[in-house]
């Protein structure tokens, strides 16, 4: 498993690969779209079928560890946005959560995020950043809850479904929830 990380090309043919897991990808395709020489991409697509990451040309996500890298390239995705809502607009924190957490989320899915700030944004300047959000991470849309530590300490008190599936999410940067 080590090995799967260790250059540039190989997380490149792995994004591809967790990008669009319901897809065959071809050797040809995948050199084309990554950089990458169809020799190397075809001597890694062997070992990822070698190290049960690919079966049948496909992530095999019964593979504990193969969900655990998808989170963590779900994860890389989002990092990119909450450097940018971090620095522009006051965010504390961001996480993942729901489907993007547990390694089920599937192509064109809606992103389920969070985001820890100071004061909730307005309705329209809430919209605009989950726009903003979804075009960093290079998804359709976005669901994105606003927190702030007040609203959190409301949401534990009353025990909710959403505190529940927000606690047990992924911090992707800055302060957690907990």
């Amino acid at each position: 498993m080590k090995t799967l990380l260790s250059s540039e090309g190989r997380k490149k043919l792995l994004r591809l690969i967790f990008g669009n897991p319901s897809q065959m990808v071809g050797v040809r395709a995948a050199a084309r779209e990554c950089g990458l020489s169809p020799a190397s991409v075809s001597l890694f697509m062997k070992a990822l079928r070698e190290e049960g990451v690919l079966k049948e040309g496909r992530p095999d996500f019964e593979n504990p560890e193969v969900r655990a890298l998808k989170i963590l390239f779900s994860a890389e995705r989002l990092y990119p946005a909450f450097t940018y809502l971090s620095r522009n607009f006051g965010v504390k924190g961001m996480g993942m959560y729901g489907s993007w957490t547990h390694g089920t989320n599937v192509e064109g899915e809606e992103l389920d995020a969070w985001v820890l700030m100071v004061k909730v944004p307005e309705e329209g300047e809430a919209r605009r950043l989950g726009v903003e959000l979804a075009a960093i991470a290079d998804v359709p849309a976005a669901n994105v809850v606003f927190l702030t530590r007040e609203r959190v300490e409301e949401m534990r008190g009353k025990n909710s479904m959403l505190y529940s599936a927000l606690f047990n999410s992924f911090r992707v940067g800055g302060e957690g929830i907990d």
